[in-house]
């Protein structure tokens, strides 16, 4: 693979989520960088799901769409395409169960690549087939969005009758192109692109079994012990990362694959089966959530406890224990067979993504830049005026919007918050009865922020101002974990700040 992994965007429903863990454990140790959205969209308020969602798109080399009846079906993955489309991404279509209703009309077009992924005993061999296609994907950055596209069409999907589709096949290979093959595995082979340099040795083997008097065969199974190697070594890293972040089916794919690559070493067995009673208690880590988000702190540390008396090895993957006042609970590796240093590096990497940042500690949170949000802001910023009458300041735009819950006067109010370039700002509802006034104010003069606690409501944020005014609301909009990502928003208001 090139230096700078190619990036694919998968597209499906939740319900196929077993197999998309299979598909995106299997693109990963190829050394594809994959990005899919494990959260349910329909939680989310406003058009912050469609910013993160397009500027992962745009990040993207080409969108890989699992096809099923529920994803022809679904308004977000039509978003998910339609925006692809409208950008120029490649589009590789997972064909997983047919569709009687219809597929979208957008995939029927010529240039759409059709794989079909119908039937368990053909997934290897047409995972190779994908595989094949996705690395002749060129490896530079992916083009800009065009200027004039904003957003996706949201007009409802139009199913058609998919009839013939051509799905992909391994082609004939003339002579001159197993020429050209053989140099691009070699160069791939010098820069150290081991799964470059093997896909394209494979390739012309299926084509030529003898190529060159045998050369490439008698090279091959040295070649694949040392891939075999670099692919459990990347499968350790993601069945261990899977694991602090409770991605309990990503993590039984891991370990189903790794079982295969070692041949059934009974450490991976071990990982497999410890994996897969992880999942089973999955219901007790959400229960506890549930009663912490409600109030029933008692409660809640009572389902925490239950769970790790019968799965000690569950960890904490949304960092719960803290919020309940118990000690922060380690993920262990039990197996014996993913090395310290890559349990470190991936309990650092965790650490940094879910710690609650101080005002004094701006952590690295990556901002977009301006040449991925500058369209999508300024629409933003029009529809924010538009539907709330808000006044922005000369160069200011709307980074991003919440639903909250503001406390105030012993009371919870919904409201909607704009974080901006220059202010935070918090206007009272058209239809507002008590709390009328509209908030609103500098970055600046922000002195504090950080998590609170609220009539034994736990994930409040905290804005404090130097005139010693508090600001105390929930964020609500993403409709899950802990009332909504606080810590990311707490990070991202502090690196706003920074850049002041």
């Amino acid at each position: 693979m090139p230096d700078q992994p190619l990036s694919l965007f998968i597209s499906y429903k939740r319900v196929d989520s077993a197999f998309v863990d299979r598909l995106e454990v299997d693109l990963r140790v190829r050394g594809f960088d994959t990005w899919l959205d494990r959260r349910d969209l329909a939680s989310r308020g406003g058009a912050n799901w469609r910013r993160e969602l397009q500027i992962a798109i745009d990040r993207a080399h080409a969108l890989v769409l699992v096809l099923t009846p529920d994803a022809a079906a679904s308004p977000y993955v039509g978003w998910e395409y339609r925006y692809a489309v409208a950008i120029g991404r490649p589009i590789y279509v997972l064909l997983l169960r047919d569709c009687p209703s219809g597929v979208p009309q957008e995939i029927l077009a010529d240039s759409i690549h059709w794989f079909d992924f119908r039937g368990e005993p053909s997934y290897p061999q047409r995972l190779a087939l994908l595989v094949d296609h996705l690395m002749d994907l060129p490896t530079d950055a992916p083009p800009p969005r065009p200027s004039d596209v904003k957003f996706a069409d949201d007009s409802p999907i139009v199913l058609k009758p998919a009839g013939a589709i051509e799905m992909r096949r391994p082609t004939p290979k003339s002579d001159a192109q197993l020429d050209d093959l053989y140099r691009r595995a070699v160069k791939a082979e010098v820069a150290g692109q081991l799964d470059r340099a093997t896909d394209l040795f494979h390739r012309i083997i299926d084509a030529n079994p003898t190529y060159r008097n045998n050369f490439i065969a008698n090279r091959m199974p040295e070649l694949l012990r040392k891939r075999t190697e670099v692919w459990i070594e990347r499968l350790k890293k993601i069945a261990y990362q899977a694991r602090l972040e409770g991605e309990w089916g990503l993590e039984i794919a891991a370990w189903n694959a790794m079982v295969t690559e070692t041949n059934g070493d009974p450490r991976a067995h071990k990982g497999l089966e410890l994996a897969k009673h992880n999942q089973s208690f999955a219901w007790l880590y959400k229960e506890a959530l549930s009663l912490y988000n409600s109030g029933d702190i008692a409660s809640a540390k009572h389902q925490l406890d239950q769970l790790w008396q019968h799965a000690p090895d569950y960890g904490d993957p949304a960092k719960l224990a803290p919020e309940l006042g118990l000690p922060t609970r380690q993920v262990r590796e039990s197996t014996g067979m993913v090395r310290p240093d890559i349990v470190r590096a991936a309990q650092s990497e965790y650490e940094k993504m879910t710690r609650s940042p101080s005002v004094r500690e701006t952590p690295p949170v990556r901002m977009p830049s301006p040449t991925e949000t500058d369209e999508l802001d300024a629409l933003f910023v029009g529809a924010v005026q538009q539907a709330a009458g808000l006044t922005l300041l000369p160069g200011e735009h709307v980074l991003s919007q919440h639903g909250i819950n503001l406390y105030s006067s012993m009371m919870w109010a919904q409201r909607t918050l704009y974080l901006t370039n220059q202010r935070i700002l918090m206007p009272a509802p058209v239809m507002a009865v008590i709390n009328r006034a509209d908030i609103g104010f500098s970055l600046r003069d922000i002195v504090d922020i950080r998590r609170d606690t609220v009539l034994f409501v736990n994930p409040v944020v905290k804005i404090t101002l130097r005139d010693g005014a508090e600001h105390k609301f929930i964020l609500m909009e993403l409709g899950g974990l802990l009332y909504g990502n606080r810590e990311q928003f707490i990070a991202l208001v502090n690196q706003v700040r920074a850049a002041l």
